[in-house]
């Protein structure tokens, strides 16, 4: 899911775990990977249920890290109320 580009074929640490690893399409191990796969699918199949839920919700309720819950909803992968996930808190509110 982390699809930073780096130069062909880079040595550098994982951005999760720090294990040493050949950079080709991705900036994470193949383990950590396979955790923000997993992890990915855990709020997908949350959101399924719980439509509307907002960012904070869906990472407090799944364990998922509330930065790939809000990359899944800035890159569509997910509808979940996004302008109130996203909103900042020191944004003015809408009143009636």
């Amino acid at each position: 899911m982390t699809e930073k580009k780096p130069k062909e074929s880079e040595i550098g640490r994982c951005e999760r775990c720090g294990k040493m690893v050949v950079f080709t399409k991705y900036t994470l191990c193949y383990e950590c990977r396979q955790d923000e796969k997993d992890e990915v699918e855990r709020a997908l199949a949350y959101l399924k249920t719980h439509r509307g839920a907002t960012l904070n919700v869906v990472a407090e309720m799944t364990g998922v890290d509330p930065k790939l819950v809000l990359r899944l909803i800035r890159g569509g992968r997910v509808e979940a109320s996004a302008k109130e996930a996203t909103r900042d808190k020191n944004s003015p509110k809408k009143t009636k």
